[in-house]
């Protein structure tokens, strides 16, 4: 086995690790719905599995540290700030920082990704 395999298994096995991690937190997602818990927490715990694993996904796809910073970074802002437009003014502001999201990674942010 040369290095460059030994690298590929060592990262496969990181992002096995991210995608079980994905699961780990759906499945608490799922356990915190059935058990009554609020649907924010439910949503934020839903966002989170589905970040993990894509990042895991777009980890093995060979995407740099620093697309995948970047990428994360939005992601983890869009849903900050999505919870606070909740907690402000309910369906009305997640829907308007969600469209305003959309509308910023469609702008210009998701071009700069794409070319790191």
């Amino acid at each position: 086995m040369n290095v460059r395999d030994e690298a590929t298994a060592r990262q496969r096995s990181g992002t096995g690790g991210l995608e079980v991690c994905g699961i780990v937190a759906l499945t608490l997602s799922l356990g915190m719905f059935v058990l009554g818990a609020s649907a924010v927490a439910v949503v934020l715990f839903g966002l989170l599995s589905a970040s993990l694993v894509l990042l895991g996904r777009a980890k093995a796809r060979g995407w740099s540290p620093d697309r995948l910073g970047v990428t994360t970074a939005f992601l983890v802002g869009t849903v900050l700030f999505t919870s606070l437009g909740w907690a402000v003014a309910r369906i009305v502001g997640a829907l308007v920082v969600g469209l305003g999201s959309w509308l910023t990674w469609h702008g210009g942010v998701g071009r700069r990704v794409r070319r790191l």
